[in-house]
């Protein structure tokens, strides 16, 4: 059972988090080891929110680190997982006024004052950083749990951490011996997001050797980031274009479910802008496929990065029958998922394509004998959506 020895010892009412002063942060500490799980996940809650803000990091933020990571190390709490993951997103905190400077400057909110508190700010980040640092063993101890979610935030943590010799060692070691193939799997991929010079000479003796698709496939992905700019090795061109046409189901769900990939489609559509253009047309159409079946944003993201073959795309560019496609799909579940503009379509203005419903029409050539136009599919999902909503609340009423 955690001690919290120092709990009291610290003046959390000359603190502050998102909603003024910390005066409540030791209640709610001591209620994450309530018996009772209601309890603790009204706790777990108020911290999020106060400390673990999204719009910003706090003093109280900086002290509460070691009494949640106390609460972490005992084997006996409850909720481990997600204490880690308010853990997780303090590392991930930044300053308020930082983050909101652009907007402030627009708004004329720009003086002395306010780049006083943004310096402050910043210092807390820093130190927050500084102190997670410090905790680099703790998190690579924690690869070796059996508690699914302590281990994915670990790894999510200790992906933001500078490692030592010591702890890249040991990593190497859980990737090579983890008797679970994901483990091993996700550890692969830290090394190379730890630029360790290790990563590249593992990955090719894995993808050698592994009888298992996911370590194989894993090691090919590695590979190819550790390779670039340097041109990808035939075999691994040739493997992955099979990885590809097989899209075996098992597979890619086993390589969604890595912490540190950008996904099955998405890693594989950035390997895609690297290579022929005759391999990418040949890949192109199972991009399709995918996005059809499962609209997620990653999948829609990752075809347009194969059949555009880049990035940013010319306002102006004619788009052959394949991209048409593919961006009246996204169009498509865009304005049927919600009836209005949603971050979908930013996906589209991201590569510089129109994302308007008057402007998308013409660029699609809607209406046409197939398509009665966006802005038609856009009033029917609307219309759709205020009757559910109105049902709702009748029913509520009832």
């Amino acid at each position: 059972m955690p001690r919290f020895d120092t709990l009291d010892s610290i003046d959390w009412a000359n603190l502050h988090h998102a909603y003024g002063e910390a005066s409540d942060i030791p209640a709610h500490l001591r209620n994450l080891t309530d018996p009772d799980q209601a309890v603790r996940l009204k706790a777990l809650g108020a911290l999020g929110n106060s400390i673990a803000h999204p719009c910003g990091v706090y003093p109280a933020s900086l002290a509460v680190i070691p009494f949640l990571l106390e609460l972490v190390a005992d084997p006996d709490q409850s909720d481990r997982g997600d204490i880690l993951e308010i853990v997780r997103f303090i590392a991930q905190g930044q300053s308020w006024h930082d983050s909101h400077q652009t907007l402030l400057q627009l708004a004329g909110i720009d003086n002395a004052e306010v780049a006083e508190q943004r310096e402050q700010e910043l210092t807390v980040v820093t130190q927050i950083k500084q102190t997670f640092q410090g905790y680099l063993a703790f998190f690579v101890s924690l690869l070796n749990e059996s508690d699914e979610l302590v281990f994915q935030e670990a790894l999510a943590l200790l992906k933001r951490l500078t490692p030592t010799e010591t702890a890249i060692q040991q990593v190497i070691e859980t990737s090579s011996t983890h008797n679970q193939l994901v483990v091993r799997a996700d550890c692969l991929v830290l090394l190379s997001r730890w630029n360790c010079t290790e990563a590249l000479s593992i990955a090719q003796q894995l993808f050698t050797k592994a009888t298992d698709d996911l370590l194989k496939l894993t090691s090919a992905m590695v590979i190819v980031s550790e390779t670039l700019p340097a041109p990808i090795p035939l075999s691994i061109n040739n493997y992955l274009v099979d990885v590809i046409e097989q899209h075996d189901p098992r597979l890619i769900m086993q390589y969604e479910s890595l912490v540190l990939t950008g996904g099955f489609w998405l890693d594989l559509a950035c390997w895609l802008l690297e290579v022929e253009s005759t391999v990418r047309d040949t890949c192109a159409p199972y991009f399709v496929q995918a996005i059809e079946q499962h609209p997620y944003e990653r999948h829609l993201k990752a075809a347009l990065l194969v059949v555009f073959g880049t990035r940013k795309v010319d306002h102006d560019h004619i788009l052959t029958p394949l991209q048409r496609q593919v961006v009246a799909i996204i169009a498509d579940t865009a304005y049927c998922k919600v009836g209005m503009d949603v971050p979908l379509l930013n996906l589209l203005d991201s590569f510089g394509l129109p994302s308007s419903i008057p402007v998308l029409d013409a660029y699609l050539g809607y209406p046409n004998a197939q398509h009665p136009g966006l802005e038609v599919v856009s009033k029917q999902a609307d219309a759709e959506y205020r009757a559910r909503h109105r049902q709702k609340s009748l029913n509520k009423s009832n």
